[in-house]
């Protein structure tokens, strides 16, 4: 693998991306998704409504959350098997209504396990914060590239491995799992606007500060829903293995949607989001490897697809996990004591972007993003800008081997290329990141606000990077316009560029102040 990167980089530094560099691109994809491992699940099944003697309704009237997780529990204690949700009228009838189960707490998933839905029902995880904070002690998860002790995801995955979410097919809507997002994003206004007035000095340490101040991982206790508001995550794999979502809808999730930690070989395919609430990312690829994201309709309030490696200190030294129950689990992830590591080798093909971000990378990459490809994706609708790769000299890292290819746009409010280091204005913090070898060809856009911007910091400039075949055009009545602005960049190529009419070719090198470079949100 890493002989097919140089290759594809060589090919393109040298100013030479030909059809054999383009081969060598769908090559790496290749290797990639060929490592992925089939996830194969037992054939024996359970029946939820037969398993738990109710039967969903309309109105959600019965808590399935026992029932659920004891049903989980005990096939994957046999040896792997289906929990199968069924629809009271079966797959097969024309006319039904939503068949709804309700769900009042968070689903610890567990190995070998297969989540079957047939059309139109819907989990639907009611609002209920204590329920989530495991008895106010928390459970091990990642917030913001902080890892802490804190609020359960909705559907946890931890140190698991084969695990599939399926569709059986048939009449009715798209199965769906859903949440109460706009009651937990109420509830975290309602408790800042509280801590604002109050001189209850319980707050005294939150993700961020017990991250740069590598407080050890077993005392960064925030679970408890009295001191602290934080949103749970709606589907999260942590140390997982093996996974597969295939063929589901996510709705009114309370904060990042999929997100996945420390995992790998992992596949998801033909999801529909309906996530329109604050820092509802589609998918959150963190400090992970092997990743598939394919045949997805995005309708994300934030980004779609981000890559993510940790944030600040931790995601530079990782963090010490003495005295908590990730001391005793064997991965590549934890050495020395501390879990933390790069994410690489993600590709992202044949979605339908709609939201803030297309595809990002950052700001959360300390540890680094590596080996990204993003190919043969478009936007009918709207995003707020196309590509977007972003850090800051507080968090750091090396983001490298990033290769975009065939994406069509329609409407860009604002940026459709934006490279910049400097995400929060931080000039002075020393982990300046590394920007290379980031490769974008063949983009389309109908209706831009602004077209390309590559920023790098002086003493580490942007470099390598090559654009090709780019026809961007600008949403009329916008007279401020930015076409193509680069400062602190070496060796960055362009071929065939137009903005606005305007064609750009050649090769720029040009240097620049620190202070040139704007924050960028």
């Amino acid at each position: 693998m890493a002989i097919l990167y140089g290759l594809i980089v060589t090919q393109c530094i040298n100013h030479n991306y030909t059809n054999e560099a383009s081969d060598l691109v769908n090559d790496s994809i290749m290797a990639i998704t060929s490592r992925i491992q089939k996830v194969n699940i037992p054939d024996y099944s359970v029946n939820i409504i037969d398993y738990s003697g109710h039967q969903p309704d309309e109105y959600g009237t019965y808590d399935f959350r026992a029932d659920i997780q004891r049903a989980i529990d005990e096939v994957s204690h046999k040896g792997g098997g289906k929990i199968v949700f069924p629809h009271t009228l079966g797959p097969e009838k024309w006319t039904r209504l939503i068949d709804i189960y309700r769900i009042s707490g968070p689903i610890e998933l567990r190995s070998n396990i297969e989540l079957v839905f047939q059309p139109s029902i819907r989990l639907f995880f009611e609002f209920n914060p204590e329920a989530y904070s495991n008895s106010g002690e928390g459970v091990i998860t990642r917030y913001e590239g902080t890892t802490i002790y804190g609020p359960s995801p909705l559907i946890r995955g931890f140190n698991i491995e084969n695990v599939k979410f399926s569709y059986t097919g048939g009449n009715g809507a798209t199965p769906e799992i859903t949440g109460d997002g706009e009651k937990w994003v109420k509830w975290e206004i309602t408790f800042k606007e509280k801590r604002k007035f109050s001189d209850d000095p319980k707050v005294t340490i939150g993700p961020r500060d017990a991250n740069n101040l590598d407080i050890p991982v077993a005392e960064r206790k925030m679970g408890n829903t009295e001191t602290y508001n934080l949103r749970p995550s709606m589907i999260q794999f942590f140390l997982s293995r093996n996974i597969l979502i295939d063929g589901i809808k996510i709705s009114n999730p309370p904060f990042w949607v999929i997100h996945t930690v420390f995992s790998q070989n992992m596949t998801f395919r033909n999801i529909v989001f309906d996530a329109g609430n604050i820092n509802n990312d589609g998918f959150d690829i963190e400090s992970s490897k092997d990743v598939l994201i394919e045949n997805i309709m995005f309708n994300n309030h934030d980004d779609n697809v981000v890559i993510k490696s940790g944030r600040d200190r931790e995601g530079r030294e990782g963090a010490d996990i003495t005295g908590t129950e990730l001391e005793n689990i064997l991965s590549e992830y934890i050495k020395s004591g501390r879990i933390g590591g790069v994410c690489e080798n993600v590709v992202t093909r044949n979605c339908a972007f709609k939201g803030h971000h297309a595809f990002a990378v950052g700001s959360e990459a300390a540890a680094g993003a590596r080996n990204i490809y993003v190919v043969d994706n478009f936007s009918i609708q709207n995003v707020k800008m196309g590509v977007f790769i972003k850090s800051s000299r507080s968090r750091g890292g090396t983001i490298e081997n990033i290769f975009i290819r065939n994406l069509r746009l329609n409407i860009v409010e604002d940026d459709v290329i934006s490279i910049n280091p400097n995400y929060d204005g931080d000039t002075l913090s020393p982990h300046v990141p590394k920007f290379r070898n980031i490769y974008i060809e063949d983009i389309k856009v109908e209706n831009a606000s602004n077209g390309i911007r590559i920023f790098g910091w002086k003493e580490e400039p942007t470099h390598d990077v090559f654009l090709k075949d780019i026809d961007i055009r600008f949403r009329p009545g916008h007279p401020d316009n930015i076409r193509f602005d680069i400062i602190n960049v070496k060796n960055v190529k362009l071929e065939n560029v137009i903005i606005d009419n305007q064609k750009f070719d050649g090769n720029y090198t040009k240097g620049g102040p620190a202070s040139r470079i704007p924050m960028q949100n």
